[in-house]
């Protein structure tokens, strides 16, 4: 059985940033696992390892620009099937398109027209009979008035 490693190898970090690049870009566990690290040891050497966490970012970034690269000759070059979408999404994530209706609501003002109804607290039972009593005695006044 072989013996578990501790500490990464000089030639560990250069293989570490190979395979998070392009066109590898396999996960961390996947790496610990073909570097010969157990599980567990792999995440402590991630979290506290710097030049471990430099050779996964310089990977990352490399295969981010890969992608990036790809996808933006997909959106030129490509079919409109798949261009189409691809352009959409570089346009949105480089150069902040939204299509959010809500979210353009807000930054567009509209010739819509709002309409707010505020309602009132119902009556009390007193003020209720009271409005019920008076009302038609009114109304029958105004009534004799306007006939004289």
């Amino acid at each position: 059985m072989p013996r578990e490693l501790l500490h990464p190898k000089p030639e560990h970090y250069a293989k570490a940033e190979i395979l998070w690049g392009p066109p590898h870009g396999i996960s961390d566990r996947q790496i610990g696992i073909e570097l010969g690290f157990k599980t567990k040891r792999w995440k402590e050497i991630l979290r506290r390892d710097t030049r471990m966490k430099e050779a996964r970012s310089r990977g990352r970034s490399r295969e981010e620009t890969s992608l990036v690269n790809r996808l933006y000759q997909i959106a030129t070059e490509g079919p409109p099937v798949r261009a189409v979408p691809a352009a959409i999404f570089l346009l949105k994530s480089r150069h902040g398109y939204i299509d959010k209706p809500e979210v353009l609501q807000q930054q567009v003002p509209n010739n819509r027209v709002e309409v707010t109804f505020q309602i009132p607290a119902p009556l009390s039972r007193d003020r209720y009979q009271e409005l019920i009593e008076v009302t038609p005695k009114k109304r029958l006044k105004e009534a004799q008035i306007d006939a004289a």
